[in-house]
């Protein structure tokens, strides 16, 4: 089995609220693989991350909560509640519903957009990726 996570550093501990600890990955800046499918899903992942903005900001849910497979690990670092982790999309949709579609939401005339910046993929397999962005809410 694979570690997901490293230990918090000495800043993000200072940092407050909690952060999440930054993934493993190899930061060596060797090129991918020169597979043809590697990188068309590479591609794939890139525009998966990239729709996910594009489809809240557009109050589509439904297109956005498919966006996500059923046992999805989602994990957030919120103002004002910490680090969030929802696991499976039962409990991810329970957690949308309370930060983004709660009591009065739908009177909130407010339009945001949300800019998905340093898209890093972690590590990426035939079947599964591991993505971690910064999203910037305007």
């Amino acid at each position: 089995m694979t570690k997901l996570w490293t230990t918090p550093t000495d800043f993000q501990k200072r940092l407050k609220p909690e952060r999440l600890p930054m993934m493993e990955a190899d930061y060596s800046g060797a090129p991918p693989p020169a597979d043809l499918q590697f990188l068309a899903d590479r591609l794939a992942i890139l525009n998966h991350v990239s729709a996910y903005s594009f489809l809240i900001d557009e109050g589509r849910w439904e297109e956005w909560f498919a966006l996500f497979s059923d046992d999805i690990l989602f994990e957030t670092t919120v103002p004002c509640f910490g680090t969030i982790r929802a696991k499976g999309k039962e409990a991810f949709r329970k957690f949308v519903d309370v930060r983004f579609r709660g009591p009065g939401s739908e009177t909130n005339d407010t339009a945001h957009r949300h800019t998905m910046g340093n898209i890093h993929v972690a590590r990426q397999t035939d079947t599964t990726a591991e993505v971690r962005t910064l999203t910037m809410l305007n």
